[in-house]
């Protein structure tokens, strides 16, 4: 059978590489309950961080409507060694705030799973084949965000293979331009937020006292835009009229790093 015949294969998950180059060696390992909690307002949300519950990671507490309320710690490897689920039942008991948000919950669902943390893979298409999701790397390593980018990055994978297919070419060279489409759209802001992760996960309890501090001055448009891994200029220069006092730290260097990238252009060409 000629390869141009062959249907393109999508893979999502991580485990499988494919040729595409050796495993995912730093990954996040998560663990969460889906909890039914009757006392928990709906209209509040918990990032949690610092080595006395998310050590070199965070923990969150997401209301997700009707009583529902996901609860979950990430911690990233093999930066540290620490088993994510450990913390998790110590954040709902030794976390006044929580404690008394959490009061007669139940769990309803326990997840665990892991996050490839290392950036999209260099390319994504082979003959017949493309990978989307884990398996490219798409997830926003940020905060470790896959689900919406796994939608995203499917369905451009969906349309080049559909394309494929209509073509009776699903070899590398037409199927690359999947790659174009992704690192056209996604390269810029998943390089920025890789860059954040590996700054932020050597974080000392002190320096996320002093960040947090940061992110209380942003408005709740920016922290939104932020941790949506929406990177502009005009956040960048947003965060920096909001916390003048960076000029003066390396908080500014790094801001100007990620001014640099934000500027640069984004290379789109397959690999």
């Amino acid at each position: 059978m000629q390869m141009s015949q062959l249907t393109p294969l999508l893979f999502a998950s991580y485990w499988c590489t494919c040729g595409h180059g050796g495993a995912f060696r730093r990954y996040g390992f998560g663990a969460e309950y889906d909890l039914y909690a009757p006392n928990y307002p709906q209209d509040e949300l918990f990032l949690i961080m610092g080595s006395a519950f998310a050590p070199q990671g965070y923990a969150w507490a997401f209301p997700r409507g009707n009583g529902r309320v996901r609860l979950g710690v990430g911690v990233i490897h093999p930066d540290n060694d620490e088993d994510a689920r450990i913390y998790l039942d110590r954040i709902m008991r030794d976390i006044p705030q929580l404690a008394e948000r959490f009061k007669g919950a139940s769990p309803l669902e326990y997840h665990t799973g892991l996050f490839p943390s290392e950036g999209a893979v260099p390319g994504f298409s082979r003959d017949g084949l493309l990978l989307a999701g884990d398996a490219g790397g798409h997830g926003s390593t940020l905060v470790g965000e896959g689900i919406r980018f796994a939608i995203y990055s499917g369905q451009m994978a969906g349309e080049t293979a559909a394309e494929a297919i209509k073509a009776g070419d699903t070899s590398a060279a037409y199927l690359g331009r999947f790659d174009q489409r992704w690192r056209s759209r996604f390269a810029r802001d998943m390089d920025i937020a890789y860059m954040i992760n590996k700054h932020i996960a050597a974080y000392s309890d002190a320096q996320w006292d002093s960040s947090l501090d940061l992110l209380k001055r942003l408005t709740p448009a920016q922290a939104a835009q932020a941790l949506r891994g929406d990177f502009t200029a005009s956040l960048v220069m947003g965060i920096l009229a909001r916390n003048p006092s960076l000029i003066a730290t390396g908080g500014k260097r790094f801001l100007d790093k990620m001014l640099e990238r934000i500027n640069k252009p984004v290379a789109v060409s397959a690999e």
